[in-house]
């Protein structure tokens, strides 16, 4: 496992690109930028795997075209790729023009590349010199390859070797070939249905479909459906697709219904000779209002690709759902009552459910900025908070649109890389920077950051915080001198170690679930209120014990909006029966006595 590297990754946020972040030399500390391999390649272990991977989806014609491929690279022991070559048979001649360059973006090494050399038949992306630190890690990517076809007969077969870049033990190289059959008379096929991955209820959306033309012929006679197998259908029919086009269907407005959905495209073609590619489907998830999160915290490790249950005692984990790796890097997660929310350093946003599922909603938008590092939702106004770091790598304070994730500025700080944050109990942010190693705190009004103290700890890598109103408590998973499971003291900064984090992986996201801070008062568990049925259907039970005097207590939802309220003087005991209109979610239940202030969360099922 390559500590160092992983750094490379985790602050391409600093320019807004994979493949700028050895250019820049702002940094105070050189090390940050190493994106070097430093630890030894296990004996034994191979290198390439063998579920590397290379496939093409075109048929091939007599004329110019456009070949289509896909490619998985797979490696244990850190063999990083250095380079592909390709080799063309007699009679299609590849070209620069129209073929992709670079192979792929890159996400391993500094200074390393997967640039296009042409020669004659043959085609290298990358070096095949075995550097010892490669261009690309691993994961799935499509390129394309421009030729021109004279004279072929029959099936032609594209040879191919993936070159590593020497890390491991071996194997380096591996080779494959791809046999391309010729395209038939008439074969259109449903390449791909575009749709978001999910949406809040009640959007209305516009899918797209693209269908392909990989046979002989221009068509004109032809009927694509999409349908949800409820009450949408869509057809369009007899638009002109010429030999070798793809064309890009708009189908008619769809509102789906609550809960999974699962969009069918099904093209028909009088003679078409390959049904086999006549039909494609997609997915697409309505959100619920709020979902039942059942743990009080969750954890993203970025270097295994694992989301975990967190045991907030020791900071031990219970694997939950495979997850996201490192390309985009997963920033940051929040809690908002309802929902985790998560962001990435290229900007994409989205929604974690209870499963562990990650579910994009969409892009943020509105404010310049190399990429988000943090999100923090504040429990008094109902608003998600944004960190970004501007050209100067100073932090940018910002309120997003959940809906639209649309960016809105409220103020720039004048230092610290904010590399994490949330709300405390005292209504401010608190947020830890990589440069130069300080906690500060963030007026969420204006933006403004003040130096709380040093952290006593280099944490040079990507790593995220979350505060525990209960325990009033600024948890992480510090990451770069230290691997350790611990909180941040917000009156001097410093980092109070808990315990070690397993196997010395990055932790790149953490949430804790348990209700914040509401105008500023903190919460407590606490038996002097006990509601019951919880969860419950909006008919429930208060009862308030051991207070006297006046009391008066506010339900509150998700979003901090009053909801419903009363006033009343007890002498010990006292019991409310309610019965409310409440949409199923989360809500908060704010008790106020002469002498104590709480808060308790009820589930409206």
């Amino acid at each position: 496992m390559k500590k160092t590297f992983t750094l490379f990754l985790t602050l391409t946020f600093l320019i807004g690109g994979l493949a700028y972040a050895q250019n820049y030399n702002g940094l105070a500390k050189n090390n940050r930028l190493s994106a070097e391999k430093t630890i030894s390649p296990t004996k034994g272990t191979k290198a390439i795997d063998s579920a590397t991977t290379i496939t093409c989806s075109s048929f091939w014609i007599n004329r110019m075209q456009t070949l289509e491929f896909a490619m998985t690279y797979a490696q244990t022991g850190s063999e990083f790729m250095d380079g592909l070559r390709m080799v063309f048979p007699a009679g299609m001649v590849p070209d620069v023009a129209g073929t992709s360059n670079p192979l792929t973006t890159p996400n391993g090494c500094r200074d390393a590349h997967l640039d296009l050399t042409l020669n004659g038949q043959s085609l290298l992306w990358g070096v095949d010199t075995n550097s010892m630190c490669g261009a690309y890690r691993g994961r799935t990517f499509t390129f394309q390859v421009n030729v021109t076809n004279t004279g072929l007969v029959g099936p032609q077969t594209i040879n191919y070797t993936v070159y590593g870049d020497g890390f491991g033990d071996g194997p380096h190289i591996l080779t494959g070939s791809i046999v391309i059959s010729e395209a038939l008379n008439h074969d259109l096929a449903v390449k791909e249905i575009t749709v978001p991955v999910a949406v809040f209820p009640g959007t209305t959306v516009t899918p797209q479909v693209i269908i392909q033309n990989y046979g002989l012929n221009n068509e004109t006679n032809w009927a694509l459906t999409l349908t949800d197998g409820g009450s949408y259908t869509s057809t369009v029919s007899n638009t002109p697709i010429d030999v070798g086009e793809s064309l890009e269907v708009t189908m008619d407005n769809w509102t789906p219904p609550a809960g999974e959905n699962r969009l069918t495209a099904t093209l028909t073609m009088a003679g078409d000779e390959n049904a086999a590619n006549n039909t494609n489907t997609t997915n697409m998830t309505v959100i619920p209002p709020s979902y039942t999160y059942t743990e009080d915290a969750y954890a993203l490790n970025s270097d295994e690709g694992k989301y975990n249950i967190v045991n907030l005692t020791d900071g031990s984990f219970t694997f939950l759902a495979e997850d996201a790796l490192d390309t985009p890097f997963p920033m940051s997660e929040e809690f908002d009552g309802n929902h985790i929310y998560r962001i990435y350093n290229n900007r994409t946003y989205g929604i974690v459910n209870p499963a562990g599922k990650y579910l994009e909603l969409g892009t943020m938008t509105g404010v310049e900025g190399a990429s988000p590092t943090a999100l923090a939702y504040n429990w008094a106004n109902g608003l998600m908070y944004v960190m970004l770091l501007n050209s100067e790598h100073l932090p940018q304070l910002c309120t997003i649109n959940l809906e639209t994730g649309e960016l809105t500025l409220i103020g720039t700080g004048t230092e610290g890389m904010i590399i994490a944050m949330d709300f405390a109990n005292d209504s401010l942010l608190y947020g830890p920077s990589l440069n130069s190693d300080n906690l500060y705190s963030i007026n969420p009004t204006t933006g403004a950051v003040t130096a709380v103290g040093p952290l006593g700890i280099n944490i040079n890598y990507g790593q995220d915080v979350s505060f525990d109103a209960t325990a009033n408590k600024l948890y992480t998973y510090a990451y770069g001198d230290v691997y350790k499971f611990g909180y941040y003291d917000l009156t001097t900064g410093a980092f109070n170690p808990i315990t070690n984090t397993s196997g010395q992986n990055q932790i790149a996201t953490f949430v804790i679930t348990k209700p914040g801070n509401i105008t500023g008062i903190e919460t407590a568990e606490t038996p002097i209120l006990t509601i019951y049925p919880n969860p419950n259907n909006g008919k429930f039970t208060l009862d308030f014990s051991n207070m006297n005097g006046k009391v008066n207590y506010q339900i509150f939802d998700a979003k901090g909006s009053f909801v419903f309220g009363d006033e009343f003087t007890t002498n010990g005991n006292t019991i409310k029966e309610l019965s409310l209109d409440l949409v199923p979610g989360i809500y908060f239940v704010k008790l106020n006595s002469e002498t104590k202030s709480l808060i308790k969360k009820m589930i409206i099922e």
